[in-house]
């Protein structure tokens, strides 16, 4: 990839379905050694779920346990190295309940999740040092 043009890449890092975490608990390591070995920048990423709540209280607490997952993860690995770019957050959208055929059925609302994606981005960086991104 590198002889591509690839300078970088962004790894999925953490999850909050537990499935889906544990696969990018799998195979975090092996592509971010392999990527670094061959000269790509890596980055990690915490694909979001928000919760369906609509206490602020609640909502902070979930977005500082989702922060926490990724930065654990990061740590598991030894940290930050010199071709690691910060944290990133996928929050793809403000579904909160979806029915059994996958169809979204609530939304949170746009100052709720800007609370969740702000709570979320400042527990990284007051954890790790470095400004994720979205």
């Amino acid at each position: 990839m590198y002889d591509a043009g690839v300078r970088f890449v962004l790894i999925k890092g953490s999850d909050t379905i537990d499935a889906s975490d544990a696969q990018a608990r799998k195979f975090m390591p092996s592509d971010r050694a392999a990527a670094q070995a061959a000269g790509i920048y890596t980055g990690f990423y915490h694909y979001a779920t928000l919760p369906d709540t609509s206490k602020k209280d609640v909502l902070i607490a979930d977005a500082k346990a989702q922060a926490q997952k990724i930065i654990w993860r990061l740590a598991s690995l030894g940290g930050y190295t010199e071709r690691d770019l910060p944290l990133a957050l996928d929050l793809e959208d403000n579904c909160v309940k979806k029915n059994r055929r996958g169809v979204c059925t609530a939304y949170m609302g746009r100052t709720l999740v800007t609370l969740w994606a702000e709570t979320w981005l400042r527990t990284v960086y007051e954890k790790t040092g470095k400004k994720p991104f979205l």
